[in-house]
């Protein structure tokens, strides 16, 4: 292990220590700050496409696995497993954009894992609709899960090479 160590790039392991911290306290801060609003309100409207609410999710997105036994530990089990899965890769890439996805991922599951820890439930807050049609309430962990998956798509296409296409349609 300590070889292992040694050879981590060290910027990167603390660009990821870094950005996880700060997915975790962003999404700390603005969830007690926006509940601290709602204490006498069921919503706070921003504009006419987007509101903050409360809403405790048991389950996963769009309320999934709600009603599932034991949920909060499967749930919980499952991403910190996700997490740990993802900081083999993290720790071995050179790539700063691959570290930045993979540390907005981490500190994502574990924000929300902090969560369901302390609430039993994952606070979300975040509510954009349009007329009658909302999108499921989300909040700051999820967002950096998402940003993270599609800098990490982006970033793992950028640097796979490519064939070039003539090379392909002249044989």
């Amino acid at each position: 292990m300590s070889t292992l160590i040694k050879e981590l790039p060290k910027g990167n392991l603390f660009l990821a220590v870094f950005v996880s911290g700060a997915v975790i306290i962003a999404d700390t801060l603005v969830q007690h700050w926006v509940f601290s609003f709602l204490e006498t309100e069921n919503a706070l409207i921003i504009t006419p496409f987007f509101r903050l609410v409360q809403v405790w999710n048991t389950g996963v997105s769009f309320g999934m696995f709600n009603e599932l036994a034991y949920g909060q530990v499967v749930l919980s089990a499952f991403s910190l497993l996700v997490c740990m899965g993802l900081l083999w890769p993290l720790l071995k890439t050179k790539d700063r954009m691959h570290a930045v996805a993979y540390a907005l991922i981490i500190g994502g599951g574990l924000g929300n894992i902090l969560d369901r820890s302390i609430y039993g439930a994952v606070a979300d807050y975040l509510d954009f609709h349009v007329l009658d049609y909302h999108w499921p309430a989300f909040n700051v962990t999820d967002s950096a899960v998402f940003i993270g998956v599609v800098i990490l798509l982006w970033a793992t296409v950028k640097s796979t090479p490519h064939k070039d296409i003539t090379t392909i349609s002249s044989k």
